[in-house]
């Protein structure tokens, strides 16, 4: 099957059958969607200056104002769920538990095709105490497929990444370009697949007595395969106090994460490699509201306030930068941007 010339891949077909399911048995699924975000800008941001070239021409820069409607500019993104709300094949596949397929689309990737469908299927075994969760993913623009595969038995875990390119091979000869097969040769070009373990990461939860000083400690080693940068996330937790020790190769950081009360908890952090020092401190406003404030003495005072509307769970986001460095006062400016996002 094709779309505009595009072969429609498996994991499309997988969604396909499973929207059709989900139209057969309506009560068993649930859609929610689309999910619209319009990015707002203004106008006079989006100017275009044409000047000329010569350094000796009294001709003044012209700005060309954009149109008022122009939906590349508002970067539009779609949104679409399909939610199972029981399991999906409880007589031929208990041990299935859950199914969620979602489908994205921005407008400045492909205009008139979804950008990215992906998929995230739930099994789990009584018997085992045991869980396994596998999330396969397509990128339409890059022709790429993703298969995150996660297994899991109590708060443990063991999880593997792995990707699919296509891929173009080409070979040249008096400028004809032929395609190299094993049974053919034609004056073409072909795709092959080259599917490859991109990242792994395990975990291991190990609990302790209530006499002992750690009531908590979770080790969890990973590996980048793609770079070969191993590294290792060590957490302990005592009371209302949590120290966070992360070793890898790039900025090995030491935080420590403490709740003063129920509404205000801080978390000062250290990195290892240059003595950085980052403070955070957040603040429970109210149910869905809160005030989050993060300090860097090199660089900057970053607050984020949240405030979640009761009638329609749309909210309110503002954002406050101070800068600390520079010498200029465009440099030392503060800014202040706010956001409002909208439930449909």
């Amino acid at each position: 099957m094709k779309i505009s010339g595009w072969p429609l891949p498996s994991s499309l077909w997988l969604f396909v059958l499973f929207s059709a399911a989900a139209v057969v048995e309506a009560a068993k699924f649930s859609v929610n969607g689309p999910v619209v975000t319009l990015t707002l800008k203004d106008p006079q941001d989006t100017t275009t200056e044409a000047s000329s070239t010569d350094e000796f021409s009294t001709t003044t820069a012209v700005k060309t104002p954009s149109t008022w409607i122009d939906v590349g500019s508002l970067h539009p993104n779609l949104y679409w769920t399909l939610q199972s709300n029981a399991p999906p094949l409880p007589n031929w596949l208990p041990f299935w538990k859950s199914l969620r397929a979602n489908v994205g689309y921005k407008y400045e990737d492909l205009k008139r095709l979804p950008s990215f469908v992906e998929a995230d299927l739930k099994f789990r075994s009584e018997r085992l105490n045991a869980e396994l969760q596998v999330q396969p993913s397509y990128e339409i623009k890059a022709k790429r497929t993703n298969l995150l595969v996660q297994a899991s038995r109590g708060t443990s875990f063991l999880l593997a990444r792995f990707s699919v390119h296509q891929k173009m091979k080409k070979l040249r000869d008096d400028d004809i370009e032929w395609e190299v097969s094993e049974s053919t040769t034609t004056p073409s070009s072909t795709s092959h697949h080259s599917p490859s373990l991109e990242f792994l990461r395990a975990s291991y939860n190990m609990q302790f007595p209530a006499s002992a000083s750690i009531s908590n400690l979770r080790i969890t080693p990973s590996l980048d395969v793609t770079k070969m940068e191993p590294s290792c996330v060590l957490e302990g937790v005592t009371g209302r106090s949590k120290a966070i020790l992360k070793l890898n190769y790039q900025n090995p950081t030491l935080a420590v994460v403490h709740a003063i009360d129920e509404r205000n908890t801080i978390s000062p952090e250290i990195s290892l490699y240059n003595a950085r020092i980052l403070y955070q401190w957040q603040v429970q406003l109210g149910p869905g509201s809160s005030l989050r404030t993060r300090v860097d003495p090199t660089s900057a005072i970053d607050v984020t306030w949240t405030d979640t509307s009761a009638t329609d769970g749309g909210r309110w986001v503002t954002d406050l930068r101070l800068p600390l460095e520079g010498t200029t006062i465009r440099a030392l400016a503060s800014d202040l941007r706010v956001r409002r996002q909208f439930n449909f």
